[in-house]
């Protein structure tokens, strides 16, 4: 009888112990399929997105064009232009190419939507809306009033501007401009709809199912303490009456420690089980990156000694620079992963490309040795002047494409075995997945909205690399800021991150200038410069809508974009607008920009002035201190003219 009880247990623990790893396994693949399932959704949804916010901007192309065409043959014409003739022919010239091309581009994509697809560098990307009555009487209206639009911007490019056609043509193209701008943001916005419901159908029934497998696994688990831990806790309770739990000096059958090890080590087993199901529940969630980053850091320390994780992405295809681009530390290191930010690194001068090369994990148990006769990059001097002894370092792969390194870092030596990197492999796959998802979802949004900035670019082609040029000034003075004292607590990563994605953003509002306004080549009436200071509100309404609808889903995303778009023209001393605010009252993003987008504008030809000299330039920002400009940003500027002439010459070349 003994033996059947004891082969009876056995047997039931090894089939509760494989169906319980036939539940985890399933669970895994689902996870896996579904995380690749919802990735690719969003990246087609990305490029759909993309290609239906560029068919709005070339409407709005061939608008612009044409009025520039009409504006500029009229200049010939009356002789009123500021340029030559001959100037103003080229330029009406290259409009017209642009308005064959634009036509061309819109008409391609149009006729591919009516099939069901888009294509987007040379894929094709199916768009399930053929069963939506709704989406295909839009498209009709689309296509109807299309034909009429190009056949208009057809005549502007053939015919003489003093025609009767041209002008009928520029009427009808002005007066059906924002019609079909309307019903191609209608068509976006309804197939993105649909899209979604795809996206939340798929989410939902991934959930269902990971709860079914969940409440079967509790159930084996359930089964597996009945069958388990309670012989175990009657084996020790038998232990214990027979006189083998005894406290005698020098016995070496100590079985009530033992069993308490046993204990302590499941225990902490199904704890990290939890936390890592706890981490996944997290990344399918609406978590952000940051937050899954310091979730990662509070609760694995216990497992890993680490006290630093730092994350250094490529810049870009082909470079092999990376840049310190997220990073979360304790109390230890404070202050560390605000001045590591944006530290690049050249991976061919150091050991790094040897992790590409071997595609493994790097060890130094002891970086003070390691550095003893090798070049210390800045990256490495800036954590050992924090404290930093070891490190493990692994590649942060997406889709099997390397886009950079993770980090862990610890402040002492001689922590790291063999078995934290491959506890670390797991975590730093949790990680890439977390970055990959709000990649996607963060451009979903934000290329859309960029989009629209854009368009307030193209109006006016002299400014055409003014947002990249203006982006790295701001990038350049905020960096020199944050080790300023003043404003060192209010520059953090988050700060540089955000002020550097939404910089560009600054003449969204433009696009709710009128043309007439906008395009103006001399200056503009005291009636014209009120209707054009609106754009800074137009533009934080454009975000702040925008802001509404990414809120729904409990993140915060456009808020320094607004600070931005609003407060750009405001001054120190107050005679600025749209709010007349004055000194800190401005938002820093906003007295940043400000400085950045003032220099790179008188560095700037324009309609109505000639380039001026670095030199004058910086006597202009000087003069503005105090007045137009935050006092110590300028003081920051004048300590390093160098390095923004270097800066300025780069774009020259």
């Amino acid at each position: 009888m003994k033996q059947k009880t004891n082969t009876y247990m056995f047997i039931e623990l090894r089939r509760h112990v494989i169906i319980l790893l036939v539940m985890i396994i399933t669970l895994l693949f689902l996870i896996i399929g579904m995380s690749l399932l919802n990735a690719a959704a969003q990246k087609n949804a990305t490029n759909i997105v993309n290609e239906l916010g560029r068919q709005r901007m070339l409407t709005q192309m061939i608008a612009k064009d044409a009025s520039r065409i009409s504006v500029l043959l009229n200049a010939i014409s009356s002789g009123e232009g500021i340029e030559s003739d001959e100037i103003l022919r080229e330029k009406a010239t290259g409009a017209r190419e642009k308005i064959i091309s634009s036509t061309k581009s819109f008409e391609a994509t149009l006729e591919g939507i009516k099939k069901g697809y888009i294509r987007v560098q040379n894929e094709t990307v199916k768009i399930d809306y053929l069963g939506d009555s709704s989406i295909n009487s839009n498209i009709g209206e689309i296509d109807a009033l299309w034909s009429e639009y190009k056949r208009s911007a057809y005549i502007i490019v053939s015919e003489e501007h003093t025609s009767k056609e041209f002008k009928n043509a520029l009427i009808f193209i002005n007066g059906n401009n924002l019609k079909l701008l309307d019903l191609n943001e209608k068509m976006m916005n309804m197939i993105t709809d649909r899209m979604n419901g795809a996206y939340f159908m798929y989410r939902n029934i991934y959930l269902a199912l990971i709860l079914i497998v969940s409440l079967l696994s509790g159930m084996t688990v359930y089964r597996l303490y009945n069958y388990l831990f309670k012989p175990l806790e009657e084996l020790y309770i038998g232990f214990n009456n027979i006189g083998f739990m005894s406290n005698n000096e020098g016995s070496s059958f100590k079985t009530k420690n033992n069993i308490n090890r046993v204990v302590i080590e499941v225990k902490n087993l199904f704890s990290g089980i939890s936390e890592m199901m706890h981490l996944i529940e997290n990344i399918n969630m609406h978590t952000s990156f940051d937050e899954t980053l310091d979730y990662i850091f509070k609760t694995f320390k216990r497992y890993i000694p680490y006290t630093y994780i730092g994350i250094a992405l490529f810049r870009g295809s082909g470079d092999d620079n990376i840049v310190a681009s997220y990073g979360v530390c304790g109390s230890e290191h404070k202050g560390l992963e605000t001045e590591l930010l944006g530290t690049a690194v050249d991976i061919n001068k150091t050991s790094l490309k040897r992790i590409i090369e071997k595609n493994r994990p790097r060890v130094i148990n002891d970086l003070d040795s390691y550095f003893e006769n090798r070049t210390i990059s800045d990256y490495s001097r800036i954590i050992m002047k924090h404290g930093i002894q070891a490190s493990i370092t692994l590649p942060l792969l997406i889709n099997n494409k390397q886009i950079g390194f993770i980090f862990f870092s610890s402040n002492k030596k001689n922590v790291y075995s063999p078995l934290h990197v491959d506890f670390l492999k797991s975590v730093s796959n949790a990680i890439a997945i977390s970055f990959e998802k709000n990649i996607f979802v963060d451009d979903l949004v934000y290329s859309s909205v960029l989009a629209l900035a854009k368009l307030a670019e193209a109006k006016d082609d002299d400014t055409a690399e003014h947002l990249n040029r203006m982006k790295n000034y701001v990038v350049l003075i905020s960096n020199l800021l944050k080790t300023n004292s003043k404003y060192a607590d209010m520059i953090d990563s988050k700060f540089l991150i955000d002020i550097e994605k939404f910089s560009p953003m600054h003449d969204i509002g433009k696009v709710g200038i009128p043309d007439n306004i906008l395009l103006k080549p001399g200056r503009l009436t005291g009636e014209e410069f009120e209707i054009m200071k609106m754009h800074t509100v137009y533009g934080a309404d454009v975000l702040k809508e925008a802001e509404a609808n990414i809120m729904r889903s409990g993140r915060s995303l456009f808020s320094e974009g607004i600070s931005i778009a609003l407060a750009h023209h405001e001054k120190w001393d107050g005679s600025g607008y749209p709010s007349g605010l004055k000194g800190d009252e401005i938002p820093l993003s906003a007295r940043i920009v400000a400085v950045a987008d003032v220099l790179d504008a008188l560095l700037s030809k324009r309609p109505y002035k000639e380039p001026f000299t670095f030199e004058k330039s910086v006597e202009i920002i000087m003069d503005g201190k105090g007045k137009h400009f935050d006092p110590h940003i300028v003081d920051v500027f004048a300590g390093n003219i160098d390095l923004f002439r270097n800066m300025q010459e780069q774009f020259k070349s």
